[in-house]
């Protein structure tokens, strides 16, 4: 917004954010420590920054409308890797690191697998290959 010179939804979007979420952090955090935390967190921002920005976007007049249908994979991505990541977790023992690496790893690969277009994934394969030796191979 700023570079297209909408500076001032630019800046109505950040303060109301900001008047929204020190608060939500500082009672989510006396209430429920670090969980309590994140919960305020994700909730000013579901629930006050996005609206924020969808109207700092429209009085930029910026179109909403195109962004739609890209979203689909990266929305699909994010759910399916959120349930690989509780189904790996759920799977990999007690140690924390195992839980988070073996989780994490398998969540990365499987939002990778479906948001990606299947050229990036292609590209990114050959470059993976090329830094295999031939001798390896």
């Amino acid at each position: 917004m700023a570079s297209a010179g909408a500076t001032w939804p630019a800046f109505w979007l950040n303060l109301g954010w900001a008047l929204a979420v020190v608060p939500a952090l500082i009672v989510g955090t006396r209430l429920d420590g670090m969980r309590g935390t994140a919960i305020a967190h994700a909730g000013v921002a579901v629930l006050v920054a996005i609206p924020l920005a969808m109207w700092a976007l429209h009085r930029s007049r910026v179109r909403l409308a195109p962004i739609g249908p890209a979203l689909l994979r990266p929305l699909l991505a994010g759910g399916l890797a959120a349930a690989t990541c509780l189904a790996v977790a759920g799977m990999a023992g007690t140690s924390p690191f195992v839980k988070l690496a073996t989780a994490g790893l398998a969540s990365l690969l499987v939002y990778a697998a479906v948001a990606l277009p299947r050229a990036v994934l292609r590209q990114v394969g050959g470059r993976a290959g090329a830094l295999i030796p031939a001798r390896a191979r």
